[in-house]
């Protein structure tokens, strides 16, 4: 048994530790009268106090953010990448002269492409007259897989190759091209070779090695004896772009090889290549870029900033639901610790999007949930319409980001159900209209005949409130909030997409009968998919309009997820990610056998994962014991991101658990505060030692999971708490 095994039997053995503590400091105690305390009499209602924050609570929110933030940035890319690329039309050749007194002895190519897919023909020659072409073949390594091999041969009677190829994943990475033999080089000639779908494809750089691995700098000329233009001038050129060795620092790595690529075709205005999610978590990653440059620090910037941007909202989060600064605390300083919120941050995806905004949604919908039963400052309540305008407005953005937001949505509707109910039949039983704790009960009327005492005179008799004006105004500010503009937000999202096509109808009244003409066809061709299991008829969806192109793009994201079914070597299924059974490894890197490596996952912190899970059934247990609306908030947003994957039959990764595992953190802070407000249990060493545990597996695994070099038995012995786990 490895020393990670042992660690993570210690792990488990801590969760269960505190859950057990939990049950038992909360039991009631022989010989007392506990059971009466404890049991919670009041009507079951949502519409708990909120409590406010305080100025004590700045302190501890700043340290943690800012902790954090300096382990999620550090070492986050790098900031140079080759900026400048030369457009190959589509069987364009450029043939360069080296200058100098003898040819260059080359044993390796380096090359970094940008935009555009297919493929190059590098040929090189010593003389100008025998040219040798780069070739590929396929051999079997010493594990008996398979392996690509380069190797350079005599151009003369063969056809084109086209080895160095630029496919889509291949895009904004460096590749490390080693052939066979070694090639004395003075003439170089590159053909380019589009696809079919490209016009262009941009090569940055290509860099050649001498036969100790040191870059080649040298002098070239065009053999036509025309001016390179700047991106063709730089192609060859050894600068601070080309960096000391490859690897995830500065190249993309992952599904980065999707969304930066799309972010910046969205930024100059060209057909996206990822389609099978909305535009906009690609539009908040283009901000990135546009700000640093296409670079791997670039297209990272806007996720891990959104990942440091959580921190500060739970720990407010926390704090209007529990009201105690240790839990908000300890809450936020477990989110933190959380190993995927740093490895999915950093990378360029648009999953955090979708988590922020689902937690800023619930947020602002447990103020309007608790607004009525929470005074201000002069005792006033208010129904905090505002707080459900922007908890639907912020849905419907995050919607727009990953369609995984949707299922927030339907937690969000079943709440929101309960509570319209719940508060009905509490105005029914006349609690709604009770005066506030600033507008006395007893208050003497004029119509009583009796004069009032000049105090008194001055405050007004409560206004009877209508059941059905609060239920209208209710449903209407709905309506428009979590339909009509998410709506709108949504199909907005989509102007990129009809600006690169060239459709310029972008007005109000063009998207509207857009909508009107697209919206019958894509029902049609949505209900034929559904019933007879085809595609047919999905080019149909006219796309002359703003309305038009966003049909017609959901039509293709339904089919496309639907059918992602191809097996992959991580992919996981919903009840392994209970039991953080079964990681996905992001990189990888052996370092040729040197006894160190660097690799990093997708994955949960154990503690955190397990004691969570844990926290979860105590908390659904808690609900049914107590009646407590905090707990089933918590358990209905849980159950609302994990349900929806138990009957989805496409391939699943471990990522796909991170909205849930944010509300996991929530039921352990609802026990935290149960053990605080219990006056006879010891809370300081379970809720202290649960953060305290949490950070420390943070410490011990932030090399894997931000990729540092570290050796292959810390790798392989430490951090490999299940067979599963790929250290």
């Amino acid at each position: 048994m490895t020393f990670g095994i042992f660690l993570a039997a210690l792990v488990l053995a801590g969760a269960i530790g505190f859950i057990a503590y939990y049950f038992t400091a909360l039991r009631p105690r022989p010989g007392t009268l506990d059971w009466i305390a404890m049991a919670d009499r009041a009507p079951f209602t949502l519409a708990h106090k909120r409590h406010a924050m305080a100025r004590k609570d700045a302190l501890p929110v700043l340290i943690i953010t800012v902790v954090y933030a300096v382990t999620a940035f550090f070492s986050l890319g790098s900031t140079k990448a080759p900026q400048a690329y030369h457009d190959f039309v589509d069987g364009e050749t450029v043939t360069i002269q080296v200058e100098g007194d003898k040819p260059l002895l080359v044993s390796r190519v380096w090359a970094y492409s940008s935009l555009g897919t297919g493929a190059y023909n590098l040929e090189v020659s010593a003389d100008g007259e025998a040219w040798s072409t780069l070739w590929t073949k396929t051999e079997q390594d010493e594990w008996g897989r398979d392996k690509t091999v380069y190797y350079w041969a005599l151009a003369d009677g063969y056809d084109p190759s086209y080895a160095l190829s630029q496919d889509y994943v291949k895009l904004f990475k460096w590749q490390d091209i080693i052939p066979q033999q070694a090639q004395w080089v003075r003439y170089i000639r590159i053909t380019g070779k589009a696809d079919y779908n490209q016009q262009t494809l941009r090569l940055g750089k290509l860099i050649f090695f001498d036969d100790q691995n040191q870059p080649l700098s040298f002098s070239w000329s065009l053999t036509d004896g025309e001016t390179a233009p700047d991106g063709l001038a730089q192609l060859f050129t050894v600068d601070n772009n080309v960096p000391v060795a490859i690897s995830w620092r500065n190249s993309s790595y992952f599904d980065e090889i999707y969304h930066p690529r799309t972010a910046l075709e969205h930024l100059e205005g060209l057909n996206p290549y990822e389609t099978t999610h909305p535009p906009l978590g690609k539009l908040i990653l283009s901000i990135g870029i546009w700000l640093f440059g296409m670079t791997p620090f670039g297209w990272r910037f806007m996720g891990t900033l959104f990942g440091v941007l959580m921190l500060p909202l739970l720990y407010v989060f926390l704090k209007n639901m529990f009201g105690k600064t240790v839990v908000a605390t300890c809450g936020t300083a477990l989110f933190a610790a959380e190993f995927m919120h740093l490895a999915q941050t950093r990378i360029a995806t648009i999953d955090t999007y979708g988590v922020f905004f689902i937690l800023l949604s619930y947020w602002f919908f447990y103020r309007w949930l608790t607004a009525s039963a929470t005074p201000n400052k002069k005792g006033k309540t208010s129904e905090g319409y505002g707080s459900l305008a922007l908890a639907g407005i912020t849905w419907g953005i995050g919607c727009a980001c990953k369609w995984t937001v949707i299922y927030a949505g339907v937690g969000l509707a079943v709440l929101y159900v309960l509570h319209l109910v719940l508060r009905a039949l509490a105005w029914k039983r006349g609690e709604e209209n009770a005066p506030s704790p600033a507008e006395p009960a007893a208050e003497p009327s004029p119509d009583d005949g009796l004069p009032l005492p000049a105090e008194l005179s001055r405050v007004k008799t409560p206004r009877k409130r209508s059941l059905a004006g609060w239920l209208v105004k209710t449903l209407l500010l709905s309506v428009l909030c979590f339909v009509l503009i998410p709506l709108a937000i949504y199909t907005a999202s989509y102007i990129p997409y009809a600006l690169a096509q060239g459709n310029v109808g972008l007005s109000l009244p063009n998207t509207l009968s857009g909508f009107g003409r697209s919206f019958p066809v894509f029902w049609e061709n949505l209900w034929g998919y559904l019933r007879q299991g085809k595609d047919f008829r999905g080019p149909s969806i006219p796309r002359d309009s703003l309305s038009g192109i966003m049909l017609h793009n959901q039509y293709h994201m339904l089919t496309y997820h639907n059918g992602v079914t191809t097996p992959h070597s991580y992919e996981s299924r919903w009840y392994q990610w209970l039991v953080d059974g079964r990681p996905i490894l992001f990189y990888l890197d052996d370092m040729g056998g040197s006894g160190m490596t660097e690799r990093f996952a997708s994955f949960n912190n154990p503690l955190i994962s397990w004691a969570g899970l844990l926290s979860l059934i105590a908390v659904a247990i808690r609900f049914v014991q107590r009646k407590c609306g905090k707990a089933l908030f918590l358990v209905v947003a849980f159950l609302s991101q994990l349900l929806p994957w138990v009957f989805i039959g496409r391939t699943t990764f471990a990522y796909h658990y991170f909205p849930s595992i944010l509300f996991l953190v929530f039921c352990i802070c609802y026990l935290f505060n149960d053990l605080m407000e219990c006056q006879w249990a010891k809370w300081r060493l379970p809720v202290y030692g649960v953060t305290g545990v949490s950070i420390a597996l943070y410490v011990l695994f932030y090399p894997a999971l931000i990729g540092l070099t570290m050796p292959n038995w810390y790798s392989g012995g430490l951090l490999r708490f299940l067979p599963s786990w790929p250290f």
